[in-house]
């Protein structure tokens, strides 16, 4: 398995500088947030983490990572975070895992 050890830093700071802010959805209204921190989490594996602190809502149904242009960069809508058992707020981990394949 190859490993891209300075192109994996590479790639976290052009995400650290192109995805600004996320929102959240809860029922049918979403909501901007800012991003907790962006970092890499292993050789294939980039983390971008988003606090839902006690002032979120106890139901968030999707998430939405937004570019510096305003666009979406990227998102999930299959997410359910529910809250209620966790008063203090959730840190919330957005993983993305980079596969190297080749062509042959």
């Amino acid at each position: 398995m190859m490993t891209i050890t300075n192109g994996m830093a590479d790639i976290v700071n052009f995400i650290k500088r192109d995805v600004v802010y996320a929102e959240y959805k809860s029922g049918s209204t979403w909501t901007r947030i800012a991003l907790h921190d962006i970092r890499l989490i292993s050789n294939t594996k980039i983390a971008i983490y988003i606090m839902f602190g006690t002032d979120c809502p106890d139901n968030i149904s999707g998430i939405r990572l937004y570019n510096a242009a305003g666009q979406v960069w990227a998102q999930d809508t299959s997410v359910v975070i529910t809250k209620t058992n966790y008063p203090e707020g959730i840190l919330y981990r957005f993983t993305i895992t980079l596969v190297q394949e080749s062509e042959s």
